[in-house]
């Protein structure tokens, strides 16, 4: 079977969902897998699915409201099923795409470099020691991993990263759900919806499963 075949048939298969499991699909896409769609976004959206939503933009928008009421906790387990920048395995396939690891015939990006992954890796630990319980999200929007690193130092404040290791790591650490914190973890929130919503804008609408009609997207399926 060919690829167009496994296309057609893979679409065949998410429309034939219930209304339920089709809501569960489109929403991870979206923002990527987690526990937390099928435990608590699914069940607060799918009362007013087709009634007060009625197209996709209107389902993202009650999506991110949802999100954004949660308590902390639950806001900080969700946007951890996003990938760290920077990870380069088992990555969604719009997640590779957002942080340019697209095959060149999708996206002509240069691989990254082995130096640049390394100071990724080592910013993200330094992150996740700082500011406990929280994974760094930033919505890429077409810059490399390099320009993103470059926002990740001045993040965390600093020039470096190799000589900066052991200053990092020393770093008083931020406390959990003290102001600083939750208002990092409100902007990663806000960066998940525009994720979400960059996504929405390139995802066909035949991937989607929920029968909405054309003439309500500002995208229409191709």
């Amino acid at each position: 079977m060919d690829a167009a075949s496994n296309t057609k048939t893979d679409t065949s298969r998410r429309h034939n969902l219930d209304p339920y499991d089709s809501l569960v699909a489109a929403l991870t896409l979206l923002f990527e897998h987690s526990p937390l769609i099928g435990s608590h976004l699914a069940p607060q959206i799918i009362p007013s699915l087709y009634t007060e939503i009625n197209d996709y933009n209107a389902l993202l928008s009650r999506a991110i409201q949802v999100i954004g009421s949660w308590p902390v906790q639950l806001k900080a387990t969700f946007i951890a099923a996003h990938p760290r920048i920077g990870e380069t395995k088992n990555l969604s396939a719009l997640s590779a795409a957002e942080q340019q690891q697209s095959p060149p015939s999708q996206a002509q990006q240069p691989k990254t470099s082995p130096e640049v992954l390394e100071a990724l890796r080592i910013l993200n630990e330094c992150y996740e020691i700082k500011y406990q319980g929280l994974v760094y999200i930033t919505f890429v929007n077409g810059r490399s991993r390099s320009e993103v690193a470059e926002e990740m130092r001045l993040k965390l404040g600093v020039e470096g990263v190799q000589g900066d290791q052991d200053k990092i790591r020393a770093a008083e650490k931020v406390g959990k759900e003290s102001e600083e914190w939750i208002q990092e973890l409100d902007r990663a929130v806000r960066d998940v919806g525009l994720i979400a919503s960059s996504r929405l804008d390139k995802i066909p609408r035949t991937s989607l499963a929920l029968p909405f009609t054309r003439s309500h997207d500002r995208v229409s399926a191709e």
